[in-house]
């Protein structure tokens, strides 16, 4: 719960390199620390710091249901989902509708933070454009995600979803038959 309550509360007001002084009490739910966890979250990453939640709620489904968690070659696929993420959102940063958020979380113009302000606006976006660079992230994206799932992992759910929808048009093209 600490990054998700983190990131809810999060007021740049609250940051004393940011506004001086600092509001007091602190408006984070987890006080300095939350306060602090986000700023350097978003000033590192950018909005894809969201994904360290997201990650804590599928590692924690995991050890729920019993499957072992292997950090290994998982870290690996996490830390270039979150690298191609943070790339994806610093190409985005400039549409209006991301422009509102940035601006409420002081972090404007870098929706993607130091690691996509560095990877896309000063290395590939003027090598690639904005564009190849775009569709270079979200290849690394989509691959990524798959290396991280596993490709035994992702065939095996593959055939589920084929044996379910089989089963469903069975259902439906003999509606008589025993269930």
């Amino acid at each position: 719960l600490f990054p998700f309550l983190a990131l809810i509360s999060y007021n740049w007001r609250d940051i004393s390199t940011l506004q001086i002084p600092p509001e007091e009490p602190t408006s984070n739910l987890f006080g300095a620390a939350g306060c602090w966890f986000s700023y350097y979250g978003y000033q590192l990453v950018g909005l894809a710091v969201w994904s360290i939640p997201l990650l804590c709620v599928f590692i924690g489904i995991l050890l729920v249901v019993g499957k072992p968690f292997r950090i290994g070659r998982r870290a690996f696929g996490v830390l270039l989902s979150i690298i191609s993420l943070t790339c994806l959102l610093q190409l985005a940063g400039h549409t209006p509708t991301l422009e509102g958020v940035l601006r409420s979380l002081n972090i404007v113009p870098n929706a993607g933070g130091a690691v996509g302000y560095l990877l896309i606006t000063r290395g590939l976006a003027p090598l690639l454009s904005r564009f190849g660079s775009g569709v270079l992230m979200l290849c690394l994206l989509v691959f990524s995600v798959l290396f991280t799932i596993g490709f035994r992992n992702i065939i095996s759910i593959l055939a589920r979803i084929t044996a379910w929808a089989s089963d469903k048009a069975d259902e439906i093209d003999d509606p008589d038959a025993p269930k």
